[in-house]
């Protein structure tokens, strides 16, 4: 479901089901509203001829649903499942433990705050502007909708702003560098 084969930890924890299954539902419900969950899942019944046993299933079925909607031209129905969608990839690891969620994070978030931090250490060195280095101005994170989803929730973008700009298909983050030129002051000063 959430595409972590590569880490045994977090992909046990989220699909041996060991994440909040319930609380995830109830969250759901109580940001998208009950009767849009209620006549999304009667709609996905009614497609499928097949009621979701859980959470899981549901997604499951969003997620194969709002793929056929995005073939015959998307609208306003493959929208609100797609919201649907990203809320769950942004929580699925709700639950009493959160080390699978920072596990997830960290391998998600390392490499790109390497590149991250290597250019703040040249900008600081005073790497001369002739340097192909000095010219990285963006860092593009196109990524899976899961991890942009919960790298999205990490940034607290999805507090800040809730999920009417939910993640879609191609969705990327791009984080432009900035350098300052920051003059050091004494104590004194």
């Amino acid at each position: 479901m959430m595409h972590t084969r590569n880490c045994k930890t977090v992909h046990d924890y989220l699909n041996k089901d060991l994440w909040d299954m319930k609380r995830l539902e109830r969250m759901l419900d109580e940001e998208m509203g009950e009767d849009v969950v209620k006549e999304t899942k009667a709609k996905l019944l009614a497609y499928w001829k097949i009621e979701p046993k859980n959470i899981r299933d549901y997604f499951e079925q969003l997620d194969a649903r709002v793929a056929e909607l995005k073939q015959a031209g998307g609208g306003p129905e493959m929208t609100i499942m797609q919201r649907q969608e990203c809320f769950i990839l942004a929580n699925n690891f709700i639950g009493d433990d959160e080390t699978p969620s920072k596990v997830y994070l960290h391998r998600m978030i390392e490499p790109f705050t390497r590149v991250m931090t290597a250019k703040m250490s040249m900008d600081m060195a005073n790497v001369p502007m002739d340097d192909p280095a000095f010219k990285l101005k963006y860092l593009i994170f196109n990524l899976h909708d899961t991890n942009v989803s919960n790298f999205l929730r990490y940034l607290g973008y999805w507090k800040a702003h809730g999920y009417r700009r939910h993640v879609k298909f191609g969705s990327s983050v791009r984080l432009e560098l900035i350098k300052r030129n920051m003059k050091m002051m004494s104590v004194n000063e």
